[in-house]
């Protein structure tokens, strides 16, 4: 949940963090990154997580070994492990 900013805490932001920003970039516009690479970075931080979410989804419960006299269970990915039925 994000922390909803007041307008003084806003203000202050805007002025401490925001204005420095605008002030060096308007001193060596040559300093900014193109549209272009920051778009195309983003892109690729967001496919890497997706491909990490589906592997983390792919390997939930995935791997299941029982053995049907009350021996043991291993189960990847779930909360479960090695345990005896017994």
């Amino acid at each position: 949940m994000t922390k909803t900013k007041t307008p003084i805490a806003m203000e202050k932001w805007l002025r401490e963090e925001v204005l420095p920003v605008c002030k060096k970039h308007d001193e060596d516009p040559s300093r900014a990154i193109p549209l272009e690479e920051v778009f195309a970075d983003l892109w690729e931080h967001h496919e890497k997580c997706k491909q990490a979410q589906r592997r983390k989804e792919s390997m939930r419960g995935a791997a299941e070994i029982a053995t049907w006299g009350g021996g043991w269970r291993l189960s990847v990915g779930g909360k479960r492990g090695w345990r005896d039925k017994r």
